[in-house]
């Protein structure tokens, strides 16, 4: 009888062990990916001299992308996030004006969501 429930007792622990290391896995694959953006900056009429640049992401996904989503642009080592204000239909864009010193040249940078 000892036998039995010694028995129970690793199958018991072995199935749950199992469970535990495909739930992880289920997790790890559901976390959503990175998306690309086309990320560019603008100068723009007088945004040098009052410190801030445009600066546009625009979607290059075939969804649209939701209200508040937080989408982030990077130039350089810097990199800042940007919620957007409506939906971005796939084609559209969002502009934001930015401080950050990295981003105050014109040029492209790199944006996902």
């Amino acid at each position: 009888m000892k036998s039995i429930t010694v028995f129970g007792a690793v199958v018991v622990v072995a199935a749950a062990s199992l469970v535990s290391s495909a739930s992880g896995a289920y997790a790890q694959a559901a976390a959503p990916k990175e998306v690309s953006m086309l990320c560019k900056t603008a100068l723009g009429g007088r945004g040098i001299i009052r410190g801030y640049v445009d600066l546009t992401l625009s979607n290059l996904g075939a969804s649209p992308i939701p209200k508040g989503q937080t989408m982030y642009a990077q130039k350089g080592k810097k990199t800042i996030k940007f919620k957007a204000p409506a939906p971005i239909p796939p084609g559209g864009a969002a502009t934001f004006r930015t401080s950050s010193r990295a981003f105050m040249s014109q040029g492209e940078c790199r944006g996902w969501y």
